[in-house]
């Protein structure tokens, strides 16, 4: 029982710290201005900070630890003893198990998907004509 409560306190410090970094960086999104390029009549965004970004990240490598940590205690529900089939006990822990993989996919491919955009935007140049 020991092992069950530190390992929930691990897990739900982790989840925790991810969604704060992840409302970080949502709050810390990249921010544009249109600068006038010195040498011809063109003008470009220049992006602020790319602390969104390593935010983001950051975010994403806490919830992928908590998830590894989940299924090597768990056992990911294949290996050790098998379930009880037919229980009730059981069938809650199937259906738990797989939401927890599917709020996780949609959880990762978000911060990644958002972490991917702001460093596009931090890290090219577009070059607009003036009117």
């Amino acid at each position: 029982m020991a092992v069950s409560i530190s390992v929930l306190a691990v897990i739900i410090s982790l989840n925790l710290v991810a969604f704060v970094l992840a409302i970080g960086a949502e709050s810390r999104r990249s921010t544009a201005k249109v600068v006038n390029d010195q040498y011809d009549e063109r003008t470009y965004c220049v992006y602020d900070t790319d602390a969104s970004t390593v935010y983001g990240l950051s975010a994403f490598g806490l919830l992928l630890i908590s998830q590894m940590i989940v299924n090597g205690v768990t056992r990911c529900l294949c290996f050790g003893k098998g379930l009880v089939t037919g229980s009730c006990s059981a069938t809650c822990a199937i259906i738990l198990f797989i939401f927890s993989w599917l709020s996780f996919l949609g959880a990762e491919a978000c911060l990644l998907a958002g972490s991917a955009r702001n460093a596009y935007h931090t890290k090219y140049r577009g070059y607009f004509l003036r009117a």
